[in-house]
């Protein structure tokens, strides 16, 4: 991985997933060449039970369903009627339907809300936190959040692009969304995320922070479904 496309990584894991600066800036590994596969997540997290709705797969968005409301003054991300959130009071966003796409509005929103450099007020990502983040990583997925000073410097603004649905089922699911930068060419990323569902919402298994876990940089959108505008 050439040097830039490392340093965009190092700010998209910050915003994205909390992981810190420094984790691809400090290494001399491409995401692809750490510990554990980028896209990747520990089995335990993977859907166990149910079987996955076939049409979750092609599951889109109503473009005059969604609005898009500017994050942390680097991206903006989609609130849906249908889907969800259905609450966002105190600063935190919770409340999504028991549908795929309700499942990819978690997985975004929950990742955006919890992670270092949110832009959320500290009581709001501290809500997030405990009460969305699940899983044997919670605890240091929580540690480092609040620990994280914030995004990269220079990252600028981000886009929301696509998703897919790497498999769905009433009790738990697995997406994928991609984000871009655009400065002298576009750098992309794809972040994978579980969400269980849990006591009448989608929360989030913690992604181990020690190998990026569910992040990769992307050369194309091949296999995604672009967000409605």
């Amino acid at each position: 991985m050439t040097q830039k496309r490392m340093f965009f990584a190092a700010g998209t894991v910050a915003v994205l997933a909390a992981a810190g600066i420094g984790y691809l800036a400090g290494s001399t590994t491409s995401p692809s060449e750490q510990s554990a596969p980028p896209a990747a997540v520990s089995p335990s997290a993977e859907p166990t039970s149910g079987t996955t709705d076939q049409s979750a797969y092609q599951a889109v968005f109503d473009r005059d369903d969604l609005t898009w409301k500017l994050h942390s003054g680097i991206v903006e991300i989609p609130f849906s009627r249908a889907h969800g959130p259905r609450v966002t009071e105190g600063g935190w966003s919770r409340g999504f339907a028991r549908t795929p796409q309700g499942a990819v509005l978690a997985a975004i929103h929950i990742i955006f809300q919890t992670g270092g450099g949110t832009g959320v007020p500290r009581a709001a990502q501290e809500a997030a936190l405990a009460e969305q983040v699940v899983g044997a990583e919670a605890d240091h997925y929580r540690e480092r959040s609040l620990a994280s000073a914030g995004p990269a410097e220079g990252v600028g603004r981000i886009v929301l692009e696509g998703y897919r649905i790497i498999s769905y089922t009433e009790h738990a699911a697995k997406v994928e969304f991609t984000t871009a930068a655009v400065k002298e060419q576009v750098e992309r990323a794809g972040t994978t995320v579980v969400v269980v569902w849990q006591d009448g919402d989608w929360r989030m298994v913690a992604p181990s922070l020690e190998t990026l876990e569910g992040f990769r940089v992307l050369d194309s959108l091949d296999g995604f479904i672009e967000f409605p505008r």
